[in-house]
């Protein structure tokens, strides 16, 4: 089966409506895709909506931002959308991220710079799920930043001035949430933790015992042999093995993409 089970639309960090991804994954020849908005699923039935429109098979989903050893994101597949416990922690990562928002454009007029929560309000239009790029965006456009690359490195990346960190969810929360929401929950772009790599396999051991469902082995950024790595450790450790391109638009290096998603996978996810 053709499938991405890993793309963001302007209801997080990513460039295009949920129509506009349907469209993309309908010209690539997609059977099945995933919206994993960062913390949000404020756009899953719009998108939900488009896709059956347009005969391509949908999934509710989510990526969860979490922090232990490193950064470990989360994504989620077939949850409970209405299930008021998993609402509830969305509500809560929601405000987490606002304030962390007002935390840094403090920073940023304690060193002059002229900044307010309405522009970057505005910038993240429909957004539900602000977060540093958007911020990075108004610093860009008021030359401020040279570019929102620029303006992660010189202000908003991991040490500099107006970095704030926040109070993340332990992955641990973020697996048994979306389980008990009758979702499967399963472990993005192993190969992206900044970890040493011979801890990864230890590290996805321990995510299984807290219960994870899968790895996302095909992805983007993945090379062949890592790919085949990480399928095999799936399969060893009877773990999903799922695809993604981490679409957000232009502003990174890739596209919708047609993975190819095994039947086994496939019903194992679906169920």
């Amino acid at each position: 089966m053709k499938a991405d089970l890993h793309i963001h639309s302007i209801f997080s960090d990513g460039e295009d409506t949920p129509e506009q991804i349907v469209q993309k994954a309908k010209a690539n020849g997609l059977q099945l895709i995933s919206l994993t908005d960062h913390d949000t699923i404020d756009g899953q039935e719009i998108i939900k909506k488009a896709a059956e429109a347009n005969g391509i098979e949908f999934f509710y989903g989510i990526e969860l931002s979490t922090f232990s050893c490193a950064e470990i994101h989360i994504l989620g597949y077939n949850m409970d959308i209405k299930d008021r416990n998993f609402l509830k922690l969305l509500k809560s990562e929601k405000q987490k991220r606002e304030e962390r928002l007002t935390k840094m454009i403090k920073r940023l007029n304690l060193l002059g710079i002229e900044v307010t929560e309405k522009e970057v309000y505005a910038v993240a239009g429909s957004t539900s799920s602000i977060g540093r790029l958007h911020l990075a965006k108004v610093l860009t456009a008021k030359n401020i930043t040279k570019s929102v690359a620029d303006a992660f490195d010189r202000l908003l990346g991991y040490g500099k001035a107006v970095y704030v960190p926040t109070d993340r969810l332990k992955p641990e929360q973020a697996i048994q949430m979306i389980n008990k929401a009758g979702g499967k929950a399963v472990l993005a772009h192993p190969m992206q933790i900044s970890i040493n790599k011979q801890n990864l396999i230890p590290l996805i051991t321990q995510l299984k015992s807290y219960g994870i469902c899968g790895i996302e082995a095909h992805y983007y950024a993945h090379t062949k042999f890592e790919k085949d790595f990480l399928t095999q450790l799936a399969r060893k450790l009877n773990l999903l093995v799922t695809c993604g391109s981490d679409y957000h638009g232009k502003q990174r290096n890739s596209e919708i993409n047609a993975f190819e998603l095994e039947e086994e996978d496939y019903i194992r996810l679906k169920q």
